[in-house]
């Protein structure tokens, strides 16, 4: 059974967020302020602002639906909260559309190109409000919309308790790292480039797929947080031994363990050792303990130079293989745990349209 398809206008109404000068942005929490909810929050960057006594049409909680109509047109993101910029807009649903299920209808590969294609034909991509109000989505029964938001999220909760679990997991070895390290004064002081082998990465390349498949399936990595900066797949790694990403731009700083093939793209910066002295599980924590900053003025920077010229400290060899062995068991975990969200991100979005349009019978379905 097919249900009908409704125009957005027909369930929602949409209030634009606001721009803020800069002279009116502040960088210290205070009574009446409000995180400010910008682009740039949304690509990592850490620097947050507050605004002072905005106008209730321009708050929004957790539980609210952000658009961004520029800058990302078609990314949907809610929980957070705070005052948000002009590039989004918040969607507020009426009583035909039970509100979780009005977030998934928006938040899919399906929506996100409907979004982007009626904002083209300008140089930056801008979704009017009346080219969303005139997107179409399917619309049963109220009953049946909170039946697939259960099924829906019960995969979504099983995501973030991974995630959490991985963050209790980072933290064990964080732990175990101190434990062995930080009262021992037997070490040496050696610069990365003596140790490492440091690469930047290039463009993206042309054969490549926001979705994962067959032919698709070695993923491009950029500076971003989220997915741990996976950008979309290719065909062929660039990188093909484990190694430690950190973010060049932006998120300057941001690391993480990568014990798989990728090709990474600018912004990226690639290090695995090339000597026996330290492992990649070493490293890794190792940089975690050491500060990594930029440079410039406009936009801070990283460089394959300045990483070369990173010093750490590399401590006793037999010293370094416990705290690896450890480690190579909590990063299997971790690992299990990503495969596991990837495999369940890929079945909940493989059924979000098949529930939406009433291919799956909900009848048969026990949640």
């Amino acid at each position: 059974m097919e249900y009908k398809k409704v125009k957005l206008r027909d369930v929602c109404t949409v209030k634009q967020g606001l721009q803020i000068p800069i002279s009116k942005r502040f960088k210290e929490k205070a009574p009446n302020r409000y995180f400010y909810i910008t682009i740039q929050f949304l690509k990592g960057n850490t620097e947050e602002y507050y605004i002072e006594d905005p106008k209730e049409s321009v708050l929004c909680t957790k539980e609210d639906i952000l658009v961004v109509r520029t800058g990302n047109t078609g990314i949907v993101l809610t929980d957070v909260e705070g005052c948000f910029h002009n590039n989004f807009f918040k969607v507020i649903p009426n009583e035909k559309i039970y509100r979780k299920y009005l977030y998934y209808a928006l938040n899919n590969e399906y929506m996100y190109k409907k979004m982007l294609n009626a904002a083209s034909g300008t140089t930056i991509p801008d979704l009017k409000h009346s080219d969303f109000y005139d997107l179409e989505i399917f619309l049963p029964e109220i009953n049946k919309q909170y039946k697939i938001v259960n099924i829906l999220e019960n995969m979504d909760k099983k995501i973030k308790l991974n995630n959490k679990i991985n963050d209790n997991l980072y933290e064990i070895q964080k732990c175990y790292f101190q434990k062995l390290f930080r009262d021992n004064s037997n070490y040496e002081i050696i610069k990365l480039d003596k140790l490492c082998n440091i690469s930047a990465g290039g463009d993206a390349p042309k054969e490549k797929s926001n979705l994962k498949s067959d032919k698709y399936n070695i993923p491009i990595i950029s500076n971003g947080i989220d997915n741990d900066g996976i950008y979309g797949y290719t065909n062929k790694a660039k990188i093909t031994t484990k190694s430690i990403t950190i973010s060049a731009r932006g998120t300057i700083g941001f690391k993480v363990l990568r014990n798989y093939e990728y090709y990474p793209i600018v912004r990226l910066i690639s290090l695995f050792p090339k000597t026996d002295r330290i492992s990649s599980e070493y490293l890794f924590c190792i940089l975690d303990e050491t500060t990594i900053n930029g440079t410039g003025t406009t936009q801070q920077q990283l460089t394959v130079p300045m990483v070369k010229d990173i010093e750490i400290k590399v401590f006793d060899r037999k010293l370094i293989d416990k705290f690896t062995t450890f480690s190579i068991k909590i990063n299997d975990k971790i690992e299990q745990n990503k495969k596991e969200n990837q495999i369940l991100e890929q079945l909940r979005d493989t059924l979000l349209p098949r529930l939406m349009n009433g291919e799956i019978n909900l009848d048969k379905i026990k949640v």
